[in-house]
C-alpha cells in the first residue's frame, strides 16, 4: 500500500515538475522591448511580442490571438501606461496571474516631459513622454530589470541572465559611443519632426530639434501650426 501511494504522489508531481522545468513565457509589449528582453534570455527561450508591425502602440485593439498570448504569460513586459494606455486594463483582466515589469518605473530609467507646441517648448504637467528606450542608457538600465524579472521566475538560469544582461549593456553602451562620434558633426542642424517622438535620442546626443508637424502620430497640422514652423524654421536657419 505505502509503495502504490508512493508511486502515485510520484506520478502526479511530474507534470509539475516538467512545468516548472520549461522556460517562462514572456511577452513584451512593442518589438524594440522584445529585442532587449531576447538580448537577456539568450538561448534560454525566445519572447513573444504583442504588438504586430506597423501597429501603433497608443491605440490598439487585441486580436483573439494576443490576447491569448497575453493569458498564457508568466511575465509581461512593458514600456507603461504612458505609451499604451489601453493595456493597463487589459493585463489585469488577461495577465492576472503574471508577473509585470513596468519598464518605465525601473531604477536608473530617465523619463522626462512630454512637451507641446510647434516649437516643442511647452510642456504637459504630470505626462511623461512615453518614447523612453530612445535613450540606449534607459535601455541599458533595464537589461537589469529584466534579468532580475526573469531571475524570479527561472532561478535555475540566474548566471545567464546577468551574464546575458552585462554582455548587453557593453553592446549598447559601445553602440551609444559609436553614434555619438558618428553624430557630433551634424548636432547643430536643424530638425524638424513628423510628431515628438525624438526627444530621449535627442536629449541624449545633444541634437537641434526645432519643432514638429503635429501634436501626435495621428493628427494633421493646421495652417496655424504651419504657419509657426515656417517662422521657426527660416529663425533657425539665419542663425
Amino acid at each position: 500500500m505505502r509503495r502504490l501511494l508512493a508511486t502515485l504522489m510520484l506520478l502526479v508531481s511530474l507534470p509539475t515538475a516538467a512545468a516548472r522545468a520549461e522556460p517562462p513565457r514572456i511577452i513584451a509589449d512593442i518589438a524594440p522591448v522584445q529585442s532587449l528582453v531576447a538580448m537577456v534570455m539568450g538561448e534560454v527561450s525566445t519572447p513573444d511580442v504583442l504588438l504586430p508591425p506597423n501597429a501603433s502602440p497608443h491605440d490598439h485593439s487585441l486580436r483573439p490571438s494576443e490576447a491569448a498570448a497575453l493569458a498564457r504569460a508568466d511575465l509581461v513586459v512593458w514600456i507603461g501606461p504612458d505609451l499604451t494606455p489601453w493595456m493597463a486594463g487589459t493585463i489585469t483582466r488577461l495577465a492576472g496571474r503574471a508577473d509585470i515589469l513596468t519598464l518605465a518605473e525601473a531604477p536608473g530609467t530617465t523619463r522626462l516631459p512630454l512637451r507641446t507646441g510647434p516649437d516643442l517648448a511647452g510642456r504637459v504637467k504630470n505626462r511623461t513622454d512615453p518614447h523612453l528606450w530612445l535613450d540606449p542608457d534607459n535601455a541599458a538600465a533595464w537589461l537589469d530589470a529584466i534579468a532580475g524579472a526573469l531571475t524570479r521566475l527561472d532561478p535555475a538560469h540566474a548566471s545567464t541572465y546577468a551574464a546575458n544582461a552585462r554582455a548587453g549593456q557593453a553592446r549598447i553602451t559601445a553602440a551609444r559611443d559609436a553614434a555619438a562620434r558618428v553624430l557630433a558633426p551634424v548636432r547643430a542642424q536643424p530638425l524638424l519632426l513628423d510628431h515628438d517622438w525624438f526627444q530621449y535620442f535627442q536629449a541624449r546626443f545633444g541634437l537641434n530639434v526645432v519643432g514638429a508637424l503635429s501634436g501626435s502620430e495621428a493628427a494633421q497640422p493646421g495652417p496655424a501650426r504651419l504657419l509657426a514652423l515656417a517662422r521657426i524654421v527660416r529663425a533657425s536657419q539665419s542663425q
